[in-house]
């Protein structure tokens, strides 16, 4: 059969979609949107900012995610959510990268001083959101940049989010450190769980626009 190597690389992607976005799974994720969502369902003045990262075609998932957020992409075409992709700004990054002692630590830098609160604010609605794609689940520069966010906000952690594959797991030290993480399953191919985390990307935008109305 002509396309039989291509057909047979969609089943792939397609069973790991069923095995990923389980019942279960989206019951998560949609609770999470509702979190994220809360400030503005209820009218608090405080709102937190979104910040996305990756690394290669994670990077433009990162970045796709943002545009999807800060202008709906539907039929209502509107402004709705705050959201920056961290990985986005290639001049400061490599500068950074350039100058600090640890390269994988520039993002880290970008990061605190965008979404910097003063110590005495105690707006727990103020704390951001950061949400990262790492097909590995150990990118170095996602890692440093999960365990260290705190340090900007004295006793409150930001909320993280990680889409990542198979092999993650919230006990293994060298993977990257997040309160909620949305696994693909089945395929460890990483441009299959990059075709995956697509769609989780896009459902999980869903479930929050959806949770705003």
């Amino acid at each position: 059969m002509k396309h039989s190597k291509y057909l047979h690389r969609v089943e792939l992607v397609r069973d790991s979609i069923t095995q990923s976005l389980t019942q279960t799974e989206m019951d998560g994720m949609l609770k999470v949107a509702r979190a994220l969502t809360r400030p503005w369902r209820e009218g608090i003045n405080s709102k937190p900012l979104i910040m996305t990262a990756g690394n290669g075609g994670s990077h433009a998932i990162a970045e796709h995610m943002c545009g999807e957020l800060a202008w709906r992409l539907d039929k209502e075409r509107e402004l709705r959510l705050p959201c920056l992709c961290l990985t986005s700004n290639p001049t400061l990054l490599s500068a950074l990268a350039n100058d600090i002692k640890d390269p994988t630590e520039a993002i880290s830098y970008y990061a605190g001083s965008l979404a910097w609160v003063p110590a005495e604010s105690k707006e727990e609605e103020a704390i951001p959101w950061l949400i990262g794609f790492s097909t590995s689940g150990r990118s170095r520069n996602l890692r440093t940049l999960f365990s260290t966010t705190h340090l900007n906000y004295p006793g409150q952690w930001w909320r993280k989010i990680v889409f990542t594959g198979p092999d993650w797991s919230s006990e293994d030290g060298s993977c990257i450190p997040a309160d909620w993480a949305f696994q693909t399953k089945g395929s460890t191919d990483t441009t299959i769980i990059q075709e995956v985390h697509m769609v989780m990307m896009h459902l999980f935008c869903q479930m929050i626009h959806d949770s705003l109305n």
